[in-house]
């Protein structure tokens, strides 16, 4: 998300801002956006559990951040259709590229985790979210996404038996190569990893509209 917050500090000019201006709404989105990066990436073990009871404890853990969500909704929507108000903005970014999974794993699991009648404000938003032109425009489909995971799943499978369950864990899930992802996104291949005893050298970044200060650009 600092990426998102860049963009936003840079190009104040085009459109709406994707932070609130409010310092304290400010702060609010921040804590609500760290919290759903710390919860969903759980997702994964409701699918395929690491260990015994794996499955069971990470559903559990899911749908009381689900219910928490539900209640900052209200709160920070004010409303509204958005976390941000009448268009999306910075939490509605963060929840929204996890939200797009549930679907699928709904439909792997046969386990319902979106239920509208616990979390109707959150279905609600997740319908607007998804529908909006923003939206629509670069995300995968729900069938899409299924077809990610249930190439992936056998994957997993063998890592665990094999032992290096911990291994995957540890790496972003869209670093296994995907067929169905590749056209959609760069992330092709886990990067290699690197040894603690070579050096990198400094690179030098290129970017558009204010230039940065030579400490800001450079990267050890």
């Amino acid at each position: 998300m600092i990426i998102v917050e860049y963009i936003d500090e840079m190009w104040t000019s085009s459109g709406s801002s994707i932070l609130p201006a409010d310092s304290y709404d400010c702060a609010i989105a921040r804590f609500w956006t760290a919290y759903v990066d710390g919860k969903f990436p759980s997702l994964c073990r409701i699918l395929i559990g690491f260990q015994e009871g794996d499955k069971e404890h990470a559903f559990e853990q899911l749908v009381a951040s689900l219910h928490l969500l539900e209640e900052a909704f209200v709160k920070c929507s004010k409303g509204k259709s958005f976390f941000g108000g009448d268009d999306i903005g910075y939490l509605d970014i963060a929840l929204g590229s996890h939200f797009g999974w549930i679907r699928p794993t709904e439909k792997v699991t046969g386990i319902q985790l979106l239920e509208k009648e616990k979390f109707p404000h959150l279905v609600e938003w997740f319908e607007h979210y998804r529908s909006h032109h923003a939206v629509k425009e670069v995300s995968p489909t729900t069938d899409k996404l299924l077809t990610v995971v249930e190439e992936l799943l056998p994957r997993i499978s063998r890592l665990i038996k094999s032992g290096h369950a911990n291994k995957f864990w540890t790496t972003n899930f869209f670093g296994v190569k995907s067929s169905v992802l590749a056209p959609m996104t760069s992330l092709a291949k886990p990067q290699p990893r690197l040894k603690s005893d070579i050096q990198l050298p400094e690179i030098t970044l290129s970017c558009p509209g204010k230039p940065l200060s030579q400490e800001q650009t450079k990267l050890q």
